[in-house]
């Protein structure tokens, strides 16, 4: 196997190499090869990058794989990446981008199964045999396919920031995907207690409509377009000062649509209040809207005494009309989880 090296001239001279520098070369590139396999990324991200050990690497795992509280974003991710792997292009591995100037096998998690006196004869051919490795692993797809795991207005949100997801989700019955924007996200996330979030909803309620009503306007004359037009009339009803009508409508759109879309199993899954939902079991984006419509449908009996929940209900907008349920608050958060649901439906994610 001849490889190219330039002389003083800059010609472009082939020099054979010696058996065993190709016997080195093939071993490197066949324990490279076995150890990144791309049908096998589960069951977390950690184990897609499970070949590397640098520091930058390490970087990266801790920004994509956090523990939220009992969420587990490497299983969640783990649903969606064998849909992911068939829309990758061609993997390539780019060493310098991965490890900086720093290259060696020391940076390898491979380095106890090659024998360290190749190391050298490694390094000396690696800048001329460097794309022999190019269709290993292309990070950058990689990394786009798991932020397209994301629903798109979590982009750019810090993950450090979201270790209360599960409560914000379960306990506060939130709606976080797609709407509200990104920047509103983020103060969702930072705030301290249940209290400032309802208030900032309360706050910026007009830009999270807006949100709401760029994003279902976005789908197409389909099947789901009868809850586009019912959602878009629960926005236009909170825009002219009518927030309980808008209320009332968004609740019941929120129960047909489950009902319309899911079989009874389904339904249980992510509406019946006897087990708390799995957050790990659904798809990343699924989990994170049917979260919050789980934590919407808080059950409460008056008849043993329970107060009417102060949250968003689904169950006491129907059953509790009241000023304690109803609210302009709970009316937007009603109407973020019809356009998150809606957003959902029309992505396409829950037709597999």
């Amino acid at each position: 196997m001849p490889v190219a090296t330039s002389g003083a001239d800059g010609s472009g001279d082939e020099d054979p190499l010696t058996p065993e520098q190709e016997r080195i070369l093939r071993e490197t590139r066949r324990k490279i090869a076995g150890s990144i396999d791309m049908s096998k990324l589960m069951p977390s991200v950690d184990h897609a990058f499970k070949a590397f050990e640098s520091p930058a690497v390490k970087m990266m795992l801790d920004a994509l794989q956090p523990k939220i509280g009992t969420f587990d974003l490497g299983q969640a991710f783990a649903l969606n990446l064998p849909a992911f792997r068939l829309d990758l292009p061609p993997l390539g591995l780019d060493y310098g981008r991965l490890f900086g100037p720093a290259i060696n096998l020391e940076n390898l998690a491979f380095k106890n199964a090659v024998d360290p006196a190749s190391f050298t004869a490694f390094k000396e051919i690696y800048e001329t045999q460097r794309r022999q490795f190019e269709t290993i692993f292309d990070l950058d797809a990689i990394l786009k396919a798991i932020d397209a795991a994301y629903p798109p207005n979590w982009k750019g949100v810090k993950s450090g920031e979201m270790a209360k997801l599960e409560s914000l989700l379960l306990d506060e019955g939130l709606a976080l995907g797609w709407v509200p924007e990104a920047e509103i996200l983020q103060k969702l996330f930072d705030a301290a207690t249940k209290q400032e979030r309802r208030r900032l909803l309360g706050r910026r309620w007009k830009t999270v409509m807006k949100s709401c009503r760029a994003s279902v306007s976005t789908v197409a004359q389909t099947k789901y377009s009868g809850y586009r037009d019912f959602t878009l009339k629960a926005i236009d009803a909170l825009e002219a000062g009518s927030p309980e009508a808008a209320q009332a409508l968004a609740a019941s759109l929120l129960d047909t649509m489950l009902r319309e879309t899911l079989d009874v199993t389904d339904r249980t899954l992510v509406t019946a209040q006897r087990n708390r939902l799995d957050l790990n079991s659904l798809p990343l984006r699924a989990s994170i809207v049917f979260g919050g419509i789980w934590g919407s449908f808080t059950e409460f009996y008056t008849s043993r005494g329970d107060k009417v929940p102060q949250n968003f209900s689904r169950h006491a907008s129907a059953h509790a009309v009241g000023g304690r349920q109803y609210s302009r608050i709970n009316t937007v958060i009603a109407i973020m989880h019809v356009t998150a649901y809606l957003m959902l439906l029309e992505s396409g994610d829950l037709d597999t």
